[in-house]
Parts: structure tokens; sequence; C-alpha cells
């Protein structure tokens, strides 16, 4: 009579469930550029307005004389003495006055203003500078520079700040996979032609890709 032996499997251990951690550190944004820091940057002339209460300007790309810089952004259409700036008329004793801002060597500004001695028409300007017309309340009275510096902090040639991209999530690592279970092959049995039968064990290798074992007739 033939024996076999049972078929021996390895029991698969449960996996152990872990949370995965996710750190999502917070967003930090800089500053965006003002316009006036992004003319300069580009090597343009920044026009500052003051009048009233209210503070604007705009960037001029063409800036052989302040005259000409007035001219190619709109604020004014004046010629030589000029008497309008962005709409506002100067009327009785008002007058509109000049002042520039110059980069020093190192690309910082200077805190303080600068007055033209000379027109609009006669004052050069160069890449990096700032115009500013100003409405004074009255002309017998000295001169008031601008309240507002548009491109106070700027340095030139220093990159424009961005936002900090945000760090990718941290991800604890996954448990182990499961090991496959495992069959162990049964070993082949041989009858001797006695009158008892015996099982012999043959040593023989389990094949490469293991499976169900063969059966005998």
């Amino acid at each position: 009579m033939l024996r076999r032996t049972a078929l021996t499997r390895l029991a698969v251990p449960t996996a152990a469930v872990m949370t995965i951690g996710l750190a999502i550190p917070a967003l930090h944004a800089a500053a965006a550029p003002s316009p006036a820091e992004e003319c300069v940057q580009a090597g343009n002339v920044w026009i500052h307005v003051e009048y009233d209460e209210t503070v604007t300007g705009a960037c001029a790309t063409e800036f052989a004389s302040a005259q000409e810089a007035l001219h190619t952004t709109g604020l004014t259409e004046d010629d030589g003495w000029v008497t309008t700036i962005d709409g506002r008329l100067s009327v009785d004793k008002e007058w509109w006055s000049v002042y520039f801002l110059s980069p020093n060597e190192d690309g910082t500004y200077p805190a303080a203003w600068e007055f033209a001695q000379v027109g609009v028409a006669e004052l050069e300007l160069f890449p990096g500078e700032v115009l500013a017309m100003k409405l004074q309340a009255d002309y017998e009275v000295d001169a008031v520079a601008p309240a507002v510096n548009p491109v106070d902090g700027v340095v030139l040639g220093e990159p424009e700040p961005s936002v900090s991209p945000s760090p990718s999530p941290s991800v604890s690592p996954s448990p182990s996979a499961s090991p496959s279970p495992v069959v162990t092959a049964e070993p082949s049995v041989s009858s001797t032609p006695t009158a008892e039968v015996t099982v012999s064990v043959s040593a023989t290798a389990a094949p490469a890709r293991p499976g169900l074992p063969k059966t005998g007739n």
C-alpha cells in the first residue's frame, strides 16, 4: 500500500496596521514686489506722483528727459512748465515740484529726495531712477518733499522674492510585505517487492517553482 504524507503549510502572519503620518508644514509666501520695484529692477524709470490725498505712479520706458517720461506714460501733455499731472490742474498758488532719487553704487536708494534744479525738459534721467512730481500748495512757501518713498528698501540687482515651495509630505515607512506561503514538497515514495510494504524517502531537492506534488498511481 502506498503512503503519502500530508502537505505542510506555513501560517501567514497578519500584517500590522501602521498609521501613515503626513507632515505638512505651513506655506510661507514672501511679499510680491511693488510696481515701482519691478519698474526700476527692469532698468526703467518710476514716476511717483503725490497730490491732495492721492499717491500714484507709472513706469516710463522712454526717459531721455523727465518731460519725455511724463509724456510717454500719459501723465501730462504739458511742455516746459507743467500745470497738470494725472488730470490734476494746479490752481491759484499751487505748483508742481520736481524731485528724484538716484540709486547708490551698491544698488540702494538714499532716504532723502533730491530737489531738481532744472525743469522737466532739461532734467536727464537714467535707468533705475525715480522721478517724483508733488503738488505744492503755495509757491511762496518752501517746497515739501514727497511723503512716500516707493523704492524704500529696494536694492537694484537683487532677485525678486518668490513663494517658497512647500516640502513634500513625509510618509512613514509601510509595513514589510507578509511572506508568501511556503509549500513543502512531499518526498517521493517507492515500494519494494517484498511481503511487507516499506517506505523509503528520497532526498531529492524541492522543485525550482514549487507547486502541488505529483500523485502516484
